[in-house]
């Protein structure tokens, strides 16, 4: 949920409450739309609940609406931006898997291999940028080995930094297997590492 950016989703969610609320007002004949009816079913009952069961008037009516309003777009928000992210997160994960199907022998190395993890969360950050209900880390300033070295050094910093951090060192030790694997693994997860700042 911290890649979510609620502020965003919240400023939303208030606008398109107002907005409907304005158009309900305005144009009352809209609410004789059977969709609209079923959809705001729900509201009716909170309307009721707001006015102990009785007749609910005015006040309890549009109390219920907007409760019910914020509530339903609210979650509706937050399902689309969690299923946006994992989408983001899922390309970026298949990006680093056939990139690393062409580093073998000599190109698996500290340098190459941090350069291609930083420059994966870089497009991955890129891609966040551009989704207004989702939060982005700014890696402006920080070059792709700097970003690796964070990735491999300090994974609890980023979502994605375990599992890439995984189909790396399974890589390695497909490809290279034994004290080899273990030693550059070992050197990529040092927390000699400069981590002074998160991805």
């Amino acid at each position: 949920m911290r890649h979510i950016h609620k502020t965003h989703i919240a400023l939303v969610t208030l606008i398109v409450a107002i907005a409907l609320a304005a158009l309900f007002t305005l144009a009352p004949s809209v609410t004789h739309f059977e969709a609209l009816s079923i959809l705001y079913l729900p509201s009716l009952a909170l309307a009721i609940l707001f006015s102990d069961g009785g007749h609910p008037g005015e006040v309890s009516i549009w109390a219920s609406f907007l409760v019910y309003t914020l509530i339903y777009w609210a979650v509706l928000l937050v399902a689309y931006a969690l299923v946006l992210d994992a989408f983001i997160g899922s390309r970026a994960r298949r990006s680093l898997h056939q990139r690393l199907q062409s580093m073998r022998g000599d190109a698996l190395n500290d340098e190459g291999l941090l350069k291609l993890a930083g420059s994966e969360i870089r497009k991955l950050e890129v891609r966040r940028s551009g989704h207004f209900f989702l939060k982005s880390v700014d890696t402006v300033g920080r070059s792709d080995d700097a970003l690796g070295k964070t990735i491999f050094a300090a994974p609890a910093t980023h979502r994605l930094a375990g599992s890439f951090v995984k189909a790396v060192s399974q890589h390695v030790q497909s490809e290279l297997g034994g004290e080899r694997a273990k030693s550059l693994i070992g050197r990529l997860t040092s927390t000699d590492h400069e981590t002074s700042s998160s991805a």
